[in-house]
C-alpha cells in the first residue's frame, strides 16, 4: 500500500477519534458521567456504536481521553500565567482548576471526582 494511502487513513482515523471526543466532552457537560456511553456517543457522531470500539476499548478508555485532554488544556492555561514566585506559581495552579471546575462541572466531577478514569495498563498521564 502507498505510504500516502496510509497516511491519509491514520489522518482520517486521527480526525474520527477526536470528534468522538470533542462529542465524549460534549455528553459529559451536558449530562454527566452518567450520560457518557457509547450508543449515544456513536449517535452523537453518526456512527454504528461498534465503531467506537475501532478508537477506544470501552467507556473508561473515554473517560482517560477526556482527562488527558483536561490535563492538556489546564497545562496550557498555567503556562499562559507565568510565576517567579513559588507562591504566586500555585495560586496558578488553584486558580486555573478552580476556573476549570466551575466552568465545566459535570467534567471536572466526571475527571477528578470518580474512581472510573484510570490510565489504561502501562500508561499515565504523564505520556
Amino acid at each position: 500500500m502507498p505510504l500516502s494511502v496510509q497516511t491519509r487513513r491514520e489522518k482520517q482515523k486521527a480526525e474520527l477519534r477526536s470528534e468522538l471526543v470533542d462529542a465524549a466532552h460534549k455528553l459529559v457537560q451536558e449530562e454527566g458521567y452518567e450520560g457518557l456511553t457509547i450508543r449515544k456517543l456513536a449517535k452523537r457522531v453518526g456512527y454504528a456504536p461498534m465503531s467506537v470500539y475501532s478508537y477506544f476499548a470501552d467507556k473508561q478508555d473515554i473517560l482517560f481521553a477526556l482527562a488527558e485532554d483536561a490535563f492538556e488544556t489546564l497545562a496550557k492555561r498555567i503556562e499562559d500565567h507565568p510565576a517567579d514566585d513559588p507562591i504566586e506559581a500555585l495560586q496558578v495552579v488553584m486558580t486555573e482548576y478552580a476556573a476549570f471546575g466551575l466552568g465545566n462541572p459535570n467534567e471536572y466531577r466526571t475527571i477528578f471526582m470518580t474512581e472510573k478514569v484510570k490510565p489504561p495498563e502501562g500508561k499515565s498521564f504523564a505520556d
